[in-house]
């Protein structure tokens, strides 16, 4: 793991790196809940800055949109969404959360700085994963298969929750097909019926109530797009005043509201679709305001003196297997305590297993572990770098990262052998200087690959 670490960080890299963490202590030490939102979403610009369109912005925004949750709820909290207005008798921890969010965007910001993952990662996802043909028809129809067996029954437009009412857990096989799916968006061009099988693959479960792996899938493929070669992003200006940030926010937007009505219509309420409701959806959030409570739940646990040690983390161990003992999930563990309703925070597993201290080495292994996946340049990692796309809502908002255990174990293994010879595609290699291993010549000019090489690592 150390070897990752191969870049010496310029002088504005280092400055910046400085300036967030004497900004953390002076913020987190006066405890003002306003500057606290201020400082975290500082932080996120500059991991916008220099990553763009990264999975690490991606999840950082996640972070920063569950804490404007809890800096509404502090502001009063019949103002905040979710169980979060309802409090419950649980405190607002808004120093705690503020703290274990700037570790994560500070730590980032140290790993971008040292490490050439950005630069990988969107070699990555320049990558094209071609297959054969029939094999590509082959994974949208097993796909498809699977979600049958998980909601036999039709789709509706009220999007009832259908989980575990099929023949199979929707939660062991709904994944694996969104990993096929994904696995074969690069093949999309063969023709209108990989399309259809794709698209009713995904109403399918979306209109069956389930939300999470459809949203990971859209994440995946809007990396790949924003990343694909054709367009450098060069400055914040072309980042953000481009033709393909404003198709991915029409698309964002769309998709956010339509899983809005999903989680209202399928708890049985009405949903009334208009603007002054959509927007209201989009800053206040149910989900996001149940998770960020159950984070509360799990520091309140922790000040009360009542962590629960490595028993949370045998929930990994469990997921060897294909029915995991849920006694051991962070989110029933806390439903014991408190009238919380499933889920949890990213940094709620380690809160009620270990504090603090536990959470800050817990968001540092992840971020590892990402930077160790996306610095490997193989055609395997290709495949596993779609496991934490697809994955990243049950991440950031299910209270655990269990679900990297099938996937790495069985369901990336599995669609790997299954793909068999890849239909290659021929990308510009070359040996590196510094590390004498062959490494990805993005599809652009050489001018074009110097700014890019030379933004990524801060260097501008």
């Amino acid at each position: 793991m150390i070897s990752l670490f191969v870049i010496k960080p310029n002088t504005k890299n280092l400055f910046r790196i400085i300036f967030y963490i004497s900004a953390a202590v002076i913020v987190g030490l006066i405890h003002i809940n306003h500057l606290e939102f201020i400082t975290t979403t500082m932080c996120l610009v500059s991991i916008f800055v220099v990553a763009k369109f990264s999975y690490f912005t991606i999840f950082s925004f996640i972070l920063w949109f569950s804490f404007l949750q809890e800096y509404i709820a502090t502001i009063n909290p019949a103002l905040a969404a979710g169980r979060l207005m309802a409090g419950l008798g649980v405190p607002v921890y808004d120093l705690e959360l503020f703290i274990c969010i700037m570790f994560f965007y500070i730590f980032e910001l140290i790993v971008f700085s040292t490490t050439n993952v950005i630069r990988s990662e969107k070699e990555m996802y320049i990558r094209k994963l071609f297959l054969k043909k029939n094999t590509a028809y082959l994974f949208g129809i097993i796909a498809f298969a699977l979600v049958l067996t998980a909601y036999p029954s039709l789709p509706t437009l009220r999007a009832s929750l259908g989980r575990d009412q099929g023949f199979v857990s929707s939660s062991l096989v709904v994944p694996l097909a969104i990993l096929l799916l994904a696995v074969i968006f690069d093949n999309l061009k063969y023709g209108i019926i990989l399309k259809t099988i794709t698209v009713l693959t995904l109403v399918w479960i979306l209109f069956h109530g389930d939300r999470v792996m459809v949203m990971g899938y859209f994440v995946y493929v809007i990396l790949k797009y924003m990343n694909d070669g054709s367009f450098i992003f060069n400055s914040v200006k072309s980042s953000i005043f481009n033709k393909r940030t404003f198709v991915v926010l029409i698309g964002v937007v769309a998709i956010s509201a339509l899983a809005i009505r999903i989680q209202i219509t399928r708890e049985g309420a009405s949903y009334s679709l208009n603007l002054a409701n959509m927007m209201l959806g989009l800053l206040k959030q149910g989900t996001a305001g149940d998770v960020v409570f159950a984070f509360n739940c799990s520091v309140d646990m922790w000040k009360a003196g009542h962590c629960m040690g490595v028993y949370p983390y045998l929930y990994y161990t469990a997921n060897i297997l294909p029915g995991a003992n849920q006694n051991y999930y962070a989110a029933v563990i806390i439903a014991k305590y408190y009238d919380s309703l499933g889920g949890g925070l990213f940094f709620t597993e380690p809160m009620i297993s270990g504090g603090l201290f536990l959470t800050i080495i817990h968001s540092a292994v992840f971020i590892l572990l990402l930077t160790w996946t996306y610095n490997k340049k193989t055609i395997y990692h290709s495949f596993l770098i779609i496991s934490f796309s697809i994955l990243i809502f049950r991440f950031v908002w299910y209270a655990s990262c269990a679900a990297l255990v099938k996937m790495f174990l069985y369901y990336v293994p599995f669609t790997y052998l299954m793909a068999g010879k890849l239909k290659r595609v021929n990308i510009p290699m070359r040996r590196s200087r510094q590390s004498g291993k062959m490494e990805i010549i993005s599809p652009v000019t050489g001018n074009q690959l110097l700014m890019r090489q030379s933004h990524q690592s801060g260097q501008v």
